[in-house]
C-alpha cells in the first residue's frame, strides 16, 4: 500500500539540522560553516549529513521521502510547516525555501542512483563473452557475469 505524501517525514529527515537534535559540536560547527543559500555548499551539507541517514532507510521509505518532497513542491507549498517550527544551526536564514527543498530532492534522487563507498549491494549483469568462439561446449560458457559494487542500499 502506497503511503500518502507527508510533510512531517520531510521535517524528520531534516531533524539533523535542528538545535533540538543531540549535541554534537563538530556537526553543529560544520552546519554553521556552510552557506545554505549557496546550492553547492547546501549539497555538500546534504552529502555529509543527510545522505547517511537517508540511505539507512528502506527503499520504500526512501521513495516516500522523494515522493513527499515532489508532491509538496508541485503544490507550491511554502514549507512553513517545516521551517517555521524548526530552529537550526544554519548561520543565515533560508532565502528561498522552495529552492532549498528542490536541492534536497535532487540530492535524494542522486543518493538512490549513485555509487557510495560506505557499503552496499552487488549489481549483477550478464553479458555475452567475446573472447571465446560462438560455438559453446556448454550452454553457459558464452556468458560471463559482471559484478559491480554500486553502493549502500537499504532494503
Amino acid at each position: 500500500m502506497k503511503r500518502p505524501p507527508s510533510i512531517s517525514i520531510i521535517r524528520g529527515l531534516l531533524f539533523t539540522y535542528d538545535i533540538e537534535n543531540t549535541d554534537d559540536l563538530e556537526r553543529e560547527s560544520f552546519i554553521a560553516s556552510k552557506n545554505i543559500n549557496d546550492e553547492k555548499e547546501l549539497m555538500e551539507l546534504f552529502d555529509e549529513l543527510t545522505k547517511p541517514e537517508f540511505l539507512s532507510y528502506t527503499k520504500p521509505e526512501q521513495e516516500w521521502f522523494i515522493e513527499s518532497v515532489e508532491y509538496h513542491l508541485s503544490t507550491n507549498d511554502n514549507f512553513d510547516a517545516i521551517f517555521k517550527t524548526m530552529a537550526t544551526y544554519f548561520s543565515d536564514p533560508i532565502n528561498d525555501e522552495k529552492k532549498f527543498m528542490q536541492t534536497l530532492l535532487n540530492c535524494l534522487k542522486k543518493y538512490t542512483n549513485h555509487t557510495t563507498k560506505e557499503g552496499g549491494f552487488i549489481h549483477a549483469e550478464f553479458s555475452k563473452r567475446t573472447d571465446i568462439p560462438e560455438v559453446p561446449i556448454h550452454e553457459n560458457s558464452i556468458y560471463s557475469y559482471h559484478f559491480s559494487y554500486i553502493g549502500n542500499r537499504a532494503s
